[in-house]
């Protein structure tokens, strides 16, 4: 009888034992879990800044873009002709801060054009078969 007892709790204990090892192997699963649930959450959000960061460049970057189109668009190359003096006193009656910087990149736009115009005619005028008088034929 007493080996009868024994063995009813030897099986208990070893019951118990295999439940408590059972709870024990969920528990690091669910640690593990969570685990990699936290680890992938935070890449999720490093991967959102990052692309809030490019979109919030991009915006920057076609902002700046639409204002030297505008610029470009807006210059006149008797801009080019102006002296110093008199583009900074242009400049000194200009109040508003975003209107200045846009007249100075108009004013930047139009002495590039001036001089892309010049070294164009410069060009064309030391071309001695565009100036020879004969008749020019484009292949198109």
């Amino acid at each position: 009888m007493f080996a009868t007892i024994m063995g009813a709790i030897g099986s208990m204990f070893g019951a118990i034992t295999k439940v408590m090892a059972y709870m024990t192997k969920k528990d690091t699963e669910n640690i593990i879990r969570k685990g990699y649930e936290e680890e992938k959450r935070a890449d999720a959000l490093e991967e959102d800044k990052v692309a809030l960061e490019q979109v919030s460049k991009g915006v920057r970057d076609a902002k700046e873009v639409r204002d030297l189109v505008k610029a470009i668009r807006d210059a006149d190359i008797k801009d080019a002709d102006k002296s110093d003096i008199e583009v900074q006193s242009e400049l000194n009656d200009i109040q508003d801060g975003e209107d200045k910087a846009q007249r100075e990149k108009e004013i930047d736009a139009a002495h590039i054009l001036k001089s892309r115009v010049d070294s164009t005619l410069k060009e064309i005028e030391s071309d001695e078969l565009f100036n020879d008088g004969n008749e020019i034929t484009f292949k198109g």
